[in-house]
């Protein structure tokens, strides 16, 4: 519609963009863009300072100059820098959630003209302006119409981004500015417009039907998009005026919850990636402290209580370095889980931080399960049942698994639990009865055991411990398949006991003197006095 060039105010001594109507165009349109525009007082609307005409009878306006980029630029600048399946950053700085975020300071504007009742017809990505300060600006209002007067009869606009019923020269509403805001959504998502061709080739896909979604447009290598916006922009490109938001101020207002949400989930992520560094620093502080305690106590073993000072001090040194990265170890930790909650606080559904508790937790859990510390294990698992999002669902079940071959096959094995009644461990039967080979059976975490008889065969009793999702394997401790031989009738005296081979655990007993640590050990087949 007209020439824009850069001019000089020389009253107020100031740069200005002045756009004059070309002579084959229509003064009508251009005074009306000229109005429209200036009734529009919003800081991302170019304003127009004053108006007039040429001695040659032109029309002319000014506005304020915009040193920048277009939108269209920084969308495939950005797109250009993506890669490998993740958002990238453009040398200058743009995200994607800042382009994101531009964007939606450009629906705010359009959301604003609605208000006032006026359409724009023309958006894209090109009547979007990037100011070198940050500023967002939407341009070129020359097809702007008031909504009150019906936008029916020639087809106006670009083809790549103008509604069906635009395409169709109908009657135009608010909700064609969100159809075309749609489309520019959709090429920031996909990096490319919702139809490709020259004009009229679009306007035929456009009437047709719909375009590919998003998800279709894009390859397998595509940075991912965030599901809110794909919902988004097919609500915006409904092929219905009906179908859409009325006007871009619902568009503009989904856009900024999401935007508030991706905010808070960089924020969360940040603490996240903190969290991340100290938690391998606390694991090897812990285990330096672990070599330290096995030196002084291999050391210490040597030597006898009556020994001299001088040769145990060395040792004494280790164990105090132990429980000085001990302690360092646990503030880690705790700075750690400090880090982690104030990223729930910021995004409290981040899965991410989520995930790291769950595991941190679960391992406290293990150790305090270990140790037989029921006020810790009590804190631990509801704690790791709060943070867990499935992946501990068969851990925090609380059973495992049990597999058990024997010779002769077809053995009947009754169950029964370790319980505690007064202070006393009792045998409780459950009631259960299975038949050899049991493969995968499960049983509840706790101590059980399985009374095994054959025809022909002594009575065994077979003890095992099941864990949170452990399972008691029939596999030797080189991992060959084990079968379980039943004494034959007759074989065992009045006053001796079958002990069967297999797993059992030793130690663990923190109150114990001189206690070992707990370990998984195996036993061969043995026959002991009662």
């Amino acid at each position: 519609m007209g020439e824009v060039r850069r001019v000089k105010d020389t009253v107020l001594d100031r740069i200005l963009a002045m756009k004059i109507v070309r002579w084959e165009s229509s003064r009508e349109r251009f005074e009306a863009e000229a109005r429209t525009t200036a009734k529009l007082q919003h800081p991302a609307i170019v304003a127009v300072h004053d108006y007039g005409q040429l001695e040659d009878g032109r029309l002319w306006f000014t506005m304020p100059e915009v040193r920048g980029r277009t939108f269209r630029e920084v969308l495939y600048s950005l797109h250009s820098a993506s890669q490998f399946g993740s958002w990238g950053t453009t040398s200058d700085g743009w995200t994607f959630r800042r382009l994101m975020g531009a964007f939606e300071t450009a629906c705010q504007a359009v959301a604003f003209a609605h208000k006032g009742g006026v359409l724009h017809r023309d958006l894209k990505p090109d009547n979007i302006m990037v100011g070198a300060f940050g500023e967002v600006l939407v341009m070129d209002w020359g097809l702007a119409q008031i909504m009150t007067s019906q936008a029916v009869g020639s087809v106006q606009g670009t083809p790549s981004y103008m509604s069906p019923e635009q395409a169709w020269g109908r009657e135009l509403t608010g909700a064609s500015d969100v159809y075309s805001l749609g489309t520019v959504l959709y090429e920031i998502l996909a990096g490319r417009p919702p139809f490709s061709g020259q004009g009229t080739t679009i306007v035929r896909q456009l009437k047709a039907g719909a375009p590919p979604t998003v998800s279709e447009a894009v390859g397998p290598a595509h940075p991912p998009i965030p599901t809110e916006l794909l919902l988004l922009t097919e609500m915006a490109m409904a092929r219905e005026p009906r179908d859409r938001p009325s006007d871009a101020s619902v568009f503009a207002a989904e856009l900024r919850l999401w935007l508030e949400g991706a905010r808070r989930r960089e924020q969360g992520l940040r603490l996240v990636s903190e969290a991340d560094t100290l938690a391998p620093d606390a694991r090897r502080k812990r285990a330096q402290a672990r070599q330290l305690r096995q030196h002084a106590s291999e050391v210490l073993s040597e030597l006898q209580p009556h020994d001299p000072v001088e040769s145990k001090a060395a040792a004494w040194s280790e164990e105090d370095r132990a429980e000085d990265l001990e302690r360092l170890a646990e503030l880690a930790e705790t700075r750690m889980e400090q880090a982690l909650r104030a990223a729930l606080n910021h995004d409290p559904v981040l899965p991410e931080a989520h995930r790291r508790l769950a595991d941190h937790y679960r391992g406290r859990l293990e150790k305090a399960e270990a140790r037989r510390d029921p006020s810790s294990i009590a804190r631990y698992e509801e704690l790791l049942r709060s943070h867990d999002r499935g992946r501990h669902a068969d851990y925090l079940a609380g059973s495992g698994r049990v597999s058990l071959t024997t010779e002769p096959a077809g053995a009947t094995v009754r169950l029964y639990r370790f319980e505690q009644r007064q202070r006393r461990l009792e045998l409780v039967p459950v009631g259960a009865v299975a038949t050899t080979p049991m493969m995968d059976y499960e049983l509840e975490q706790g101590s059980w055991l399985l009374r095994i008889d054959a025809p022909d065969c002594e009575p065994l009793d077979y003890p095992v411990h099941i864990g949170r999702g452990e399972h008691w394997s029939d596999r030797d401790p080189e991992g060959n398949p084990f079968v379980l031989q039943l004494p034959p009738r007759g074989s065992l005296g009045p006053d001796e006991l079958a002990v069967p081979p297999g797993w059992f655990i030793a130690g663990g007993d923190e109150h114990a003197p001189d206690g070992l640590p707990r370990r998984r050990m195996w036993a061969m087949s043995s026959t002991a006095i009662r």
